[in-house]
């Protein structure tokens, strides 16, 4: 799970827009009513662009004191498979 202040919507948003062409790795519903899951797999040049979205959001601008939740991400590690 991933929780983010994003209002220019630019870690998510852009994979959705290619999830035609990825590989999906799951697709089901969840027992007792809970919904549905599914997942595709991200390549490189997606990982890559997540990575540089996030980093995005951790860097403030010069202008803007480091506080708040998008300090956080700034000590976030990504995990490549």
């Amino acid at each position: 799970m991933l929780l983010t202040d994003d209002p220019e919507r630019t870690v998510i948003e852009p994979l959705a827009r290619e999830k035609a062409g990825m590989e999906q790795v799951y697709d089901f519903d969840l027992m007792e009513r809970g919904g549905h899951l599914a997942g595709w797999k991200l390549g490189r040049e997606q990982l890559s662009a997540v990575a540089g979205a996030l980093q995005a959001l951790a860097d403030p601008p010069p202008s803007t004191p480091a506080t708040g939740p998008r300090t956080s991400l700034s000590s976030c590690s990504l995990w490549e498979t």
